[in-house]
């Protein structure tokens, strides 16, 4: 009873300390101006695994357990955790190789599925996409991988945004035309250069309308 008490307050005190470590480590690495965000949350992730996995083995070595001997029970073990961990270990590999690929970053505009909105974390499992209204949507790191993504700022957070508006037969069209480029001009978050453009992308008339009745 003694020995396992033992080895529970070495795991405790080693993995408090681990956990210590990886969030002064975290901080330092937010802090940094010369470390891009994606790589900032790579080496934050790949520190905090390697410092529990090794916070673990030092309070077993320190206990007097022979590491040798868990060879055969823990390949048992991974077998067993593979088959049960699947979808997990598929999210937490596929997290890896977003943070690494750097193809999704913290503050990247994205759509995937029917979610649009910015990257706020990249987290082991999966990321935060939060839309216009506030909305954090936790999107599996699987589903980014094997599905399609539209990553808006990617190459240039510059875009050209396509909006359809229906006028009434009744008003104008070089006059809603008109007006829709001046409303666009207007935003603050418009370029003037290439400035906005209204297109015609199609016309029918009422009167047209009635003679197929």
């Amino acid at each position: 009873m003694l020995y396992v008490l033992k080895l529970m307050l070495l795991v405790a005190v080693m993995m408090t300390l681990a956990f210590w470590l990886s969030a002064l480590l975290d901080r330092r690495l937010r802090q940094s101006r010369y470390v891009p965000p994606g790589l900032q949350v790579a080496m934050a992730k790949f520190s905090r695994f390697f410092l529990l996995t090794l916070a673990v083995l030092l309070s077993l070595n320190l206990v007097g357990i022979d590491l040798t001997t868990l060879t055969v029970f823990g390949g048992a073990l991974g077998v067993g955790l593979g088959f049960g961990l699947q979808r997990i270990t598929s999210n937490f590999i596929s997290g890896f190789i977003l943070i690494l690929d750097r193809s999704i970053k913290p503050g990247d505009v994205v759509t995937i599925g029917e979610s649009f909105g910015w990257v706020q974390e990249l987290r082991a499992r999966y990321i935060v996409v939060r839309n216009r209204d506030g909305v954090d949507t936790l999107i599996p790191n699987e589903n980014v991988i094997t599905n399609e993504v539209i990553n808006w700022s990617y190459a240039d957070r510059n875009i050209r945004l396509r909006i359809q508006v229906e006028i009434s037969y009744d008003d104008d069209p070089e006059q809603a035309m008109a007006l829709m480029r001046e409303a666009a001009s207007a935003s603050p978050r418009a370029l003037m250069e290439p400035a906005p453009v209204v297109n015609l992308i199609s016309c029918a008339t009422r009167a047209a309308g009635k003679a197929q009745r």
